[in-house]
């Protein structure tokens, strides 16, 4: 009996030992995945960051192209403005 229950115990401490390098690979395992993943987020973060920083590039550029094509197009009124006020005074002659 007490050599079964040494045997027992061997037995138990080696399902024991071999669950916890077990355990032990799973969550190396999980962490080296979560890092992967951090990783790959960093990097989508950074590649988010820099497309922003594109668009607000562009944004600004279309801006400057808005208030240029506003200021031509006043240019163009205001010489229209006074072509029709050259005409009705000619007409009015």
């Amino acid at each position: 009996m007490k050599k079964s229950l040494i045997s027992a115990i061997i037995v138990f401490s080696i399902v024991i030992i071999s669950l916890s390098g077990l355990t032990g690979c799973t969550s190396s395992e999980k962490e080296e995945q979560r890092a992967k993943q951090l990783e790959k987020i960093r990097v989508d973060v950074e590649n988010l960051k820099q497309q922003n920083k594109n668009a607000d590039a562009s944004l600004d550029s279309l801006n400057a192209e808005l208030k240029r094509k506003d200021e031509e197009l006043r240019n163009i009124q205001q010489e229209l403005d006074s072509l029709q006020k050259n005409i009705e005074q000619e007409s009015n002659k």
